[in-house]
């Protein structure tokens, strides 16, 4: 096999390890987002079950974090949300999800910045108030996925820097087999010539 066809063979073989490895590392940033959501909504529903029957508001304003959760309230026939403090939030995209029933709503950074979270996507999870005078609300959690995209973000630099130092490694000891491949061939090649004269020497 020519030295340039070894070549080509070893950079296919980088860029398809390099692929794979992307694609792995965009499966497993996935199902950290899916894990995330479905956090969100397990606090919605254990904070809805926890709703107290003569409140009208979620016992939640502990477990807000600044610019990372917050929790918001939809009393029953309202078309207004309300956060732990009292004031009113505009958030007609949550309202939409609360009237499509969804469980959980992926916000955009936008969206998220207007809840005054971080300017980052966030997740919020859904969940209806089945007891108590708070029957027929809803309880919607809102987190920030800043950490987890950050993590996602270090661990798809990590694996660039990995992919990139393997590949310069192949590529180093490639060219130094490639080259001492190509001076014994060119010894070979100096040795047939010197085969062929001494032959004609003789003949001669």
């Amino acid at each position: 096999m020519r030295p340039w066809s070894i070549a080509l063979w070893m950079v296919l073989a980088l860029a398809l390890v390099a692929t794979l490895a992307a694609w792995d590392a965009t499966r497993e940033s996935a199902r950290a987002l899916d894990d995330f959501t479905r956090e969100q909504v397990t606090m919605a529903q254990a904070l809805a079950a926890s709703v107290d029957s003569n409140s009208k508001t979620a016992p939640a304003k502990s477990i807000e974090e600044p610019h990372a959760l917050i929790v918001l309230f939809l009393p029953r026939g309202s078309d207004a949300l309300i956060s732990t403090s009292g004031k009113k939030i505009d958030a007609p995209f949550l309202l939409q999800a609360i009237q499509s029933d969804e469980s959980s709503l992926r916000l955009t950074r936008e969206e998220a910045a207007s809840l005054d979270l971080s300017r980052r996507m966030a997740m919020a999870g859904i969940a209806a108030i089945e007891s108590g005078e708070a029957k027929g609300g809803v309880i919607v959690v809102v987190a920030s996925a800043e950490r987890v995209r950050d993590r996602d973000r270090r661990a798809f630099w990590r694996l660039l820097l990995s992919v990139s130092l393997a590949a310069t490694l192949v590529l180093t000891f490639g060219g130094l087999a490639f080259r001492k491949q190509r001076h014994e061939l060119a010894l070979q090649h100096d040795l047939e010539i010197a085969v062929i004269q001494e032959e004609r020497d003789r003949k001669l």
